[in-house]
C-alpha cells in the first residue's frame, strides 16, 4: 500500500514538469501553419474551444506562447490522470475545473460558468476522458447554451508523429515536424436549438477538419 502511494505521489509531483518539457520542446521545434483563422478572430470576446481527446497535446502551447494567451479555463476530469493535466495546464496558467463533459459537477460548472463570464475563453474535450473516440457528448453544448457563447472547433496534424495505442489512438507529434492547425465554423447554441442538433452539428465540423487536418500532409 504504502509503494502504491509513493508510486501515486511521484507520478503526480513529476509527470507535470515531463509533460510541460515536452510540450514547450515539441511545440518550438514544430513550424506552423495556421488555417482559418479569421473565424475566431473575426468573434469579439471569449469563446469555447471543442477539440477532440487525441488533438490536445500541441493546443496549449499555441494558445500560450503562439497566441500569447493565458486567461483561459480548461475542463479536466476528476480522475488521477486529470490531476496530471490540471497540475500541467497550472504552468501555463491555465486555469481549471474539474469534471467531465458527461458528468459536469456542481463545483466544475459553477468555476466554468465563473470563469467565461469575467471574459476567459473555455476549453472543453467533447469526447473525453474515455470516449467514444470522435463522439460528442452533451455537456459542452449545455455549457454553450448556458453562458451563451460561441463553440469553435479546433483540429490539427502533424508531418511527423507517433500514434499511441490508447482508446482514442493519440496524437504525439514529434519535434522538428510541421503543424497545420484548422479553425472550423463557429457554432452558436441558441435557446430554440436542441441539444441534440446541437451536438450533431459540433461533431461534424470537428470531423470535418480533422479529415482535412489528417489529409493536409498526404
Amino acid at each position: 500500500m504504502f509503494k502504491i502511494k509513493l508510486l501515486k505521489r511521484l507520478k503526480l509531483n513529476l509527470l507535470p514538469q515531463v509533460i510541460w518539457t515536452l510540450i514547450y520542446f515539441i511545440g518550438k521545434t514544430n513550424r506552423f501553419t495556421i488555417l482559418g483563422e479569421k473565424k475566431y478572430r473575426s468573434i469579439e470576446g471569449p469563446v469555447i474551444f471543442a477539440f477532440w481527446h487525441n488533438r490536445i497535446f500541441l493546443l496549449p502551447y499555441y494558445y500560450r506562447y503562439i497566441l500569447k494567451k493565458k486567461n483561459i479555463c480548461v475542463l479536466a476530469s476528476p480522475s488521477t490522470d486529470g490531476e496530471i493535466l490540471a497540475r500541467t495546464f497550472a504552468k501555463l496558467r491555465f486555469s481549471v475545473a474539474r469534471g467531465s463533459t458527461r458528468h459536469y459537477g456542481k463545483n466544475s460548472m459553477v468555476e466554468m460558468i465563473t470563469r467565461l463570464k469575467k471574459g476567459y475563453d473555455g476549453a472543453i474535450v467533447p469526447d473525453g476522458p474515455q470516449g467514444p473516440r470522435y463522439e460528442v457528448k452533451d455537456g459542452i453544448v449545455r455549457l454553450a447554451r448556458k453562458v451563451a457563447l460561441p463553440l469553435i472547433p479546433v483540429a490539427y496534424n502533424t508531418s511527423r508523429r507517433k500514434t499511441l495505442s490508447t482508446w482514442d489512438l493519440f496524437l504525439l507529434p514529434l519535434p522538428f515536424s510541421r503543424t497545420v492547425l484548422i479553425y472550423g465554423d463557429p457554432l452558436v447554441i441558441d435557446e430554440g436549438m436542441d441539444e441534440k442538433v446541437g451536438r450533431r452539428l459540433l461533431e461534424e465540423r470537428l470531423k470535418k477538419i480533422t479529415q482535412q487536418a489528417d489529409e493536409y500532409f498526404d
